[in-house]
């Protein structure tokens, strides 16, 4: 929408030719093409490896690459490039084309102000308001856009790139998991933001609709913010399993203040501690 607007104050002489339906599917089905061509590298460059874990049951490892060149490919050469196409680049071209917008607008008001009479000033200050609000509107889509965007990106550039070999320490180790599905996460704030702002029930009825789905947004985010203590969690007790089996639980109790008794749950596949919480706390 920011784009087909961008081209129409541009070039409205043209704007039947540059956005239509047709041109639209072939640009939505280029972009997807491309996107799937640009990340093909990674059906073929992972793997899946069969390991035994200390409890002598089968687990999957999903963090597995070919050879170790594709692993420095991947951790530090396409970090970069994926950076690149899913966030700055969208960006950029997002807060162009809204700079395109502002200055229109702001042009039009003031050549509005200047043919206008003294007994339109009403008038004035009304089309002031609105260019304003519009104003708004348009650095609060392109500031929102990197803000949930940014830190997934940089979590892929910065602590695959340049924080190579600290996860020996198993505190970095279960800081950097917790910052990975914090950073997942944030990305569902960027599709409810868009929902919110263009569904056209939001455009209907903006203050009722806004009010509901924020409200229920933010609980989703609460129970979402529990699973994510829950995943931590559970890679704690992974890691005291391990320390457990290498005899280390003197570091554990040093890293993190504990070291329960690790044991298999009768009822569920899941980790319990030796006071039959289900997890860490």
């Amino acid at each position: 929408m920011t784009f087909q607007r961008a081209v129409s104050i541009l070039w409205p002489l043209r704007v039947g030719v540059y956005c239509n339906k047709t041109l639209a599917r072939v640009l939505v089905t280029s972009i997807c093409i491309f996107f799937v061509l640009v990340n093909a590298h990674i059906l073929y460059g992972h793997t899946i490896d069969q390991i035994v874990n200390v409890t002598n049951a089968t687990s999957t490892n999903f963090y597995i690459y070919v050879t170790d060149d594709y692993a420095t490919f991947f951790e530090s050469t396409f970090a970069w490039v994926d950076t690149c196409f899913a966030s700055l680049l969208p960006f950029s071209l997002l807060l162009a084309a809204n700079i395109v917008l502002v200055r229109r607008l702001r042009s039009s008001l003031k050549n509005t102000e200047q043919k206008l009479t003294f007994g339109s000033a009403s008038q004035s200050h009304v089309r002031q308001k609105k260019t304003s609000s519009v104003t708004v509107t348009l650095v609060a889509v392109s500031v929102t856009f990197i803000v949930l965007t940014l830190p997934l990106s940089v979590y892929v550039t910065y602590f695959k790139t340049f924080s190579r070999g600290s996860d020996e320490s198993v505190d970095i180790a279960a800081a950097n998991e917790l910052t990975l599905a914090i950073a997942f996460m944030i990305p569902r704030e960027r599709s409810h933001f868009v929902w919110t702002h263009y569904h056209p029930e939001h455009k209907r009825d903006h203050r009722h609709t806004y009010n509901h789905d924020y409200a229920t947004f933010f609980e989703s985010t609460i129970h979402m913010g529990g699973r994510l203590l829950s995943i931590h969690s559970t890679f704690l007790v992974a890691v005291g399993n391990r320390l457990k089996s290498e005899g280390s639980l003197k570091q554990m109790e040093q890293t993190f203040g504990y070291a329960p008794r690790i044991q298999r749950s009768p009822k569920e596949d899941v980790f319990h501690d030796g006071d039959g919480w289900p997890k860490l706390s």
